[in-house]
């Protein structure tokens, strides 16, 4: 793959009261391959939910595309068949101007395998390039993320 037609991604997830927090972090570095772990750095906010429970939101944006690369090659090869056909469905759903929008199962994650999931999920956003934000189905398409 040459120049990814992704800008950037952001990437979100929540550690609740009763999960490690170091866990939670884990589930989000195993989206990346091996080698870009260490450069990825992840921000820390302290919140407290509706019944004044602990909660870490983890955050991070990732601008440089080998970083990209990897990750869009790992979700090409790791999301399966049935998730793939399900995204080239209801991509409509997923995109919003030039945003890709994709939850991924945060325990899948932390376990090593890339399921798409609505529940306690982490959030990444795919930022496409602007000459590509007609085409983001297309895109996906020609990255693997889609069949």
């Amino acid at each position: 793959m040459s120049k990814p037609p992704v800008g950037y991604v952001s990437i979100r997830l929540f550690a609740h009261a009763t999960e490690d927090p170091e866990k939670v972090l884990t589930a989000a570095k195993n989206l990346f391959p091996q080698e870009n772990v260490e450069a990825i750095q992840f921000k820390r906010t302290k919140l407290k939910g509706h019944h004044g429970n602990p909660i870490i939101i983890l955050e991070a944006k990732i601008r440089d595309p080998e970083i990209i690369r990897g990750l869009l090659e790992k979700l090409a090869s790791a999301l399966s068949p049935q998730d793939k056909r399900h995204l080239k469905q209801k991509i409509s759903l997923h995109v919003d101007g030039s945003n890709l929008y994709l939850r991924l199962d945060k325990q899948a994650a932390f376990l090593g395998e890339i399921k798409l999931s609505n529940v306690d999920s982490i959030r990444l956003s795919l930022h496409f390039k602007r000459n590509w934000t007609k085409r983001i189905e297309e895109a996906c398409e020609k990255l693997g993320i889609t069949t």
